[in-house]
């Protein structure tokens, strides 16, 4: 063989395996989130830190994929925090889409523009400010100085805490409270005395909540045991939390969050807060005869309302391709582009 074709060769060769052996894919994640707001910071650190935040009580959909990759292969747990607390620790899972949904009732988180729980000013300065010293006076009896400023009245206090209660199978957390706000949730199977609406039926709970003062906004979620569908013969996916107004009852934006030991868990954001009750319908059974003329598909098949964002493909840590952008998948082309041009010089050297 021609010497000078061996260079040549090594240069084809190093092409080759440089473009069939891309960066390692980075792993996926994405879920919901229950008790924490919207704009709270989501970290993710395997040797280096990844961000994003919680949008519409979501994080890592389309609008704003959490891919979270490795530096090198010695890194195998990613740390997982909320709002700076660490909330669990995944094994990382290369090219994998993971679904992690978080339940962030009763954490305190730094950074949410809220004074929740036992943040102070040392621990959290962003959420509990200094308070502002009042002015001081720098006049004299005798006048001739400045005269302090009359306190102001009717001022109402600032909002920005977090109450939370719950019931067997119910929670009602308050975001953006002002000082003193409670809550008080009652539970129960039956219709309560205080209920304005006509009784639902296949009514897994209802709660009976009373809000005393201000707040900014709320979540409510329900537990729901899996063995009331199967006893029952009930529809998990037409499961609706309602609220009941002005005597009529209204249909939230429910969703189902998790998915844990034979229990789901629901969970909507009403804006305002009385008597709530998560239903379902029963399963629809086989039709033993053609559905009269004139009836739409829509009226037989009535549909959950659309999730906040739309969930990326179901289960949790599923390895087959997925809508993150893996690395390598152009290697390929590269290949046989790189194989080419070698070809075609070695064609050229071999003419002379």
């Amino acid at each position: 063989m021609n010497a000078k074709l061996v260079p040549l060769f090594l240069l084809f060769f190093m092409g080759v395996a440089w473009a069939v052996s891309p960066p390692e894919p980075g792993m996926q994640f994405y879920g919901y989130v229950v008790g924490a707001k919207d704009g709270t910071v989501i970290t993710a650190v395997i040797g280096t830190s990844t961000e994003t935040t919680v949008q519409n009580g979501a994080y890592g959909y389309a609008s704003d994929l959490f891919i979270v990759t490795r530096p090198t292969g010695e890194y195998s747990v990613v740390h997982i925090y909320i709002g700076g607390t660490k909330y669990v620790d995944i094994n990382f899972q290369s090219g994998a889409l993971y679904e992690l949904n978080i339940d962030a009732r009763g954490m305190v988180f730094c950074g949410n523009g809220h004074c929740d729980g036992s943040e102070t000013e040392e621990l959290c300065p962003l959420d509990c400010p200094e308070p502002t010293p009042p002015p001081s006076g720098g006049g004299t009896l005798g006048g001739g100085g400045a005269t302090p400023a009359p306190p102001e009245e009717n001022v109402p206090p600032e909002s920005g805490g977090t109450v939370t209660e719950t019931s067997a199978h119910g929670t009602v957390t308050l975001f953006g409270t002002a000082p003193g706000t409670t809550v008080n949730v009652v539970e129960s199977t039956d219709p309560p005395n205080t209920l304005e609406c006509a009784p639902l039926d296949n009514v897994y709970a209802y709660l009976d909540v009373t809000v005393n003062g201000d707040y900014e906004s709320g979540t409510v979620s329900f537990d729901v045991n899996a063995s009331w569908y199967a006893e029952n013969d009930l529809n998990l996916e037409a499961t609706q939390i309602l609220h009941c107004v002005n005597g009529t009852w209204e249909e939230l934006n429910t969703e189902l969050v998790s998915d844990v030991n034979g229990v789901y868990t629901f969970v909507s954001g009403p804006t305002t807060f009385s008597v709530i009750a998560i239903a379902t319908e029963p399963n629809k059974q086989e039709a033993a005869e053609t559905p009269q003329t004139g009836t739409t598909e829509g009226e037989l098949n009535e549909s959950v309302p659309p999730p906040v964002a739309p969930a990326p493909e179901e289960g949790t840590g599923n390895t087959g391709p997925t809508g993150l952008a893996l690395l390598g998948s152009g290697a390929l082309p590269i290949a046989i582009g790189t194989g080419m041009l070698v070809l075609v010089l070695l064609l050229l050297l071999w003419r002379r």
